[in-house]
C-alpha cells in the first residue's frame, strides 16, 4: 500500500473548485489516492466527504455507465465482468493511484457518484464505455457527459470492442434460453422471439421480456420511437441476459441492439 499513498500526505488533497450547477446538488472536483478497485465502475477512495480535513474511505460509483457485476447480487455474474474489472484497474494503475473525481453527491448505497479522470485527463468513464466493457445507465439529474457516453457506445459497436465481439453471431431462440436460463444468465447474446404484448418501454412474450429505460429511450431513439405496436413482431434483440419471472430479459439501450425480422 505505500505505493498508493507516497505521493503525499492523506491529508493533502486538493480541493480544485466548488460550484452550483443549476437543478443539481452541489458539486467539487478533487483529487483522491485510490486504496483499491472493486469492480469495472467501482473504486475505494480516502475522501473528505465533509469538508473538514478529515478523511474516510468510502467507494465512489461511477455515473452514467454500467459495467458487468463480478459479484452475484441482484443481478447475475456478467460475462465481460472481469475484464471491465481490468480494465479499470489498470487505468488506475497506470495513473499511480491517483485520480480527480467530480463529485455529484451519493446513492442509496451511500457510495459517492462521480465522473473519473486519471491525473493525465483520461476520462475513465467514457473509456470503459468506448471500449465496450460498460453499457450507458443514464439519470437525469447527473446527465452531463450523456451525449459522450451515446457516441462512446456506438464507437465499441462500429469498432467490435467488448461485447460487441459477439455481435455477428446468431441468434438464440428465447424458448431455449428460458428452458435452460441459468446457463445463460450473465451471457451477452442475441435472443429471437414474437411478441406477445408490447408498450412503450417493452416488449415481452410467454418466453422473454426486454425493457428500455426512459433516459436510454430519450438519449438513443431520438425518433420518439413508440414499442407499442410491436404485437405480433418477431424480434431480435442483443444483450447481456438477466433474469425476471422465470424468463430471460434484456435491457435494450441503443437501436442496433434490436431488429426487427417479419
Amino acid at each position: 500500500m505505500s505505493k498508493i499513498f507516497s505521493k503525499k500526505s492523506l491529508f493533502s488533497v486538493l480541493i480544485l473548485l466548488v460550484v452550483i450547477l443549476p437543478g443539481c446538488t452541489s458539486t467539487r472536483s478533487v483529487f483522491v489516492n485510490v486504496i483499491s478497485v472493486i469492480d469495472g465502475d467501482t473504486i475505494r477512495v480516502m475522501y473528505d466527504a465533509d469538508d473538514d480535513g478529515l478523511l474516510d474511505k468510502v467507494s465512489v460509483r461511477y455515473i452514467g455507465i454500467d459495467t458487468p457485476e463480478i459479484h452475484p447480487g441482484s443481478k447475475p455474474v456478467g460475462e465481460y465482468g472481469e475484464e471491465a474489472y481490468e480494465f479499470n484497474r489498470t487505468l488506475i494503475e497506470t495513473s499511480d493511484y491517483e485520480v480527480r473525481l467530480e463529485v455529484y453527491g451519493t446513492d442509496y448505497y451511500d457510495r459517492v457518484l462521480a465522473y473519473v479522470y486519471t491525473r493525465n485527463g483520461v476520462f475513465i468513464n467514457e473509456e470503459i464505455i468506448e471500449n465496450g466493457l460498460a453499457r450507458p445507465l443514464t439519470y437525469k439529474d447527473t446527465a452531463h457527459h450523456s451525449e459522450d457516453f451515446k457516441k462512446a457506445y456506438y464507437k465499441a459497436y462500429e469498432d467490435r470492442k467488448g461485447f460487441f465481439e459477439k455481435y455477428d453471431t446468431t441468434s438464440v431462440e428465447a424458448v431455449d434460453v428460458k428452458s435452460n436460463l441459468t446457463s445463460f444468465l450473465g451471457k451477452v447474446i442475441w435472443i429471437e422471439f414474437e411478441v406477445d404484448q408490447s408498450n412503450k418501454n417493452s416488449f415481452q412474450s410467454n418466453d422473454a421480456l426486454v425493457e428500455i429505460r426512459e433516459e436510454e429511450k430519450d438519449l438513443f431513439f431520438t425518433d420518439n420511437a413508440n414499442f407499442e405496436n410491436y404485437d405480433g413482431k418477431k424480434i431480435r434483440v442483443f444483450g447481456e441476459i438477466w433474469e425476471e419471472n422465470d424468463k430471460p430479459k434484456i435491457l435494450l439501450r441503443a437501436p442496433f441492439e434490436l431488429k426487427i425480422i417479419n
